[in-house]
């Protein structure tokens, strides 16, 4: 009884991950936007943005900081997902959508750039 109880859990766990939401749009709005360099910190005002979850990356919508650009997902766990580059990570899960972005550029010597781009926000999927 306790082996069937057992593979009977690891068939529904193996189900529930089967039903991810693949090609699912999903429409958030910023909590928080924070830039911080080396010289400041700069909350932003909130905004929207949407992105469509594939297999592979994630395809954001036209506008706002993330204005038509994509990016690789890592990991797929049902709702639970994350991703990035070598210099930015996102997460998502449960409803809230976390990323960040490191910057540092050397293009000018007296003025260089240092920052880190934080967003959290709260997602829907239509």
């Amino acid at each position: 009884m306790k082996k069937i109880s057992l593979y009977i859990f690891l068939i529904l766990m193996f189900c529930n991950v089967g039903f991810t939401a693949i090609n699912d749009v999903y429409y958030c709005e910023t909590d928080k936007v924070v830039k911080t360099t080396d010289k400041e910190f700069i909350e932003f005002k909130g905004e929207k943005f949407k992105f469509k979850r594939t297999q592979n990356n994630l395809e954001y919508g036209s506008g706002g900081f993330f204005n038509d650009y994509e990016t690789q997902v890592l990991q797929n766990s049902g709702e639970y997902f994350w991703g990035g580059t070598e210099w930015e990570r996102f997460i998502y899960y449960d409803g809230k959508f976390v990323f960040s972005n490191l910057l540092n550029t050397h293009g000018q010597k007296e003025n260089p750039r240092h920052q880190i781009i934080s967003i959290v926000a709260t997602c829907e999927i239509f």
